[in-house]
């Protein structure tokens, strides 16, 4: 992920896609799992439950047209509505598009899972835990989409960091999941201008940092910093700000714990956006 300094910015089309796509994610995971086992299916599938069971049946291509078409229809809908909403009413019908898409997913196709080995689909059991399973399926993704949907926080003006403090999630957790959407395409980054090359990182900054990777490694920490200032080509005094995110960069690598590693990185971000803006 870019340094925190580096603002995103959506657009509605993208947010769409992101809100949409867990509709058509499911529709092909799910048709793909099915064609997969197919041969071990009922010659006809469970198409319906009633209060006493399964009441109707389909072939199994039919079942997942059926489907497919079901959950594109609702999102195409849901997703037009969207278009017309203001960003606040976006969130909300957001995140029932997602929770709504997951549960009804599971279901659909979940629900053909319990009918592996059946001879007749009318002994399949109710789907009541693949509707749960949607619903764990849903639930965090929903809260995703309230937090990141709505474009306010992600407005090309703010850094990750800002938002990150915004949404009280950590640094580390929210640079991941931007780097990933943005990996994706959904999100872009912007760049700031090019700080001056004579900028230098205050020794003051550094000892900060130093003393937050001794509570993370112990007392190696100021060789290791030190070892890697060098190996940027530099010393304490006159380390060049633009390369402030390198030497995070090379320092996380030196701590092989994940956990502690992005307590690192999340420390250290904090410091710096408390710091004095250069």
């Amino acid at each position: 992920m870019r340094a925190p300094s580096a603002p995103v910015t959506p657009s509605v089309g993208r947010w769409l896609a992101v809100v949409g796509g867990t509709s058509f994610v499911l529709i092909g995971v799910g048709t793909a799992v099915a064609l997969g086992v197919r041969d071990r299916l009922p010659v006809e599938v469970a198409s319906h439950h009633g209060a006493d069971g399964v009441d109707a049946t389909q072939p199994l291509t039919g079942y997942l047209v059926t489907s497919g078409a079901v959950l594109a229809v609702i999102t195409v809908l849901l997703a037009a509505l969207t278009l017309a909403m203001p960003g606040d009413a976006r969130r909300v019908l957001g995140v029932t598009q997602v929770v709504l898409a997951a549960m009804l997913g599971m279901t659909l196709y979940g629900s053909l899972i319990d009918q592996l080995g059946l001879a007749d689909a009318r002994h399949a059991p109710l789907p009541g835990r693949w509707l749960a399973a949607g619903l764990g399926l849903g639930t965090p993704l929903a809260v995703l989409v309230w937090r990141l949907g709505a474009g306010p926080f992600l407005d090309g003006i703010r850094t990750v960091q800002e938002v990150a403090e915004l949404l009280r999630i950590p640094f580390a957790y929210i640079a991941k999941v931007l780097f990933n959407l943005q990996q994706s395409g959904l999100i872009e980054a912007i760049s700031t201008p090019a700080k001056p090359a004579g900028d230098l990182v205050p020794t003051a900054l550094l000892d900060r940092l130093s003393m937050t990777l001794t509570e993370v490694i112990g007392p190696m920490a100021p060789l290791v910093m030190r070892d890697q200032i060098e190996a940027l080509g530099a010393t304490n005094e006159n380390l060049p700000e633009a390369k402030l995110d390198d030497l995070i960069r090379l320092i996380g690598k030196e701590i092989s714990d994940t956990k502690q590693r992005n307590k690192f990185e999340e420390s250290v971000y904090h410091e710096i956006s408390n710091f004095k803006r250069f």
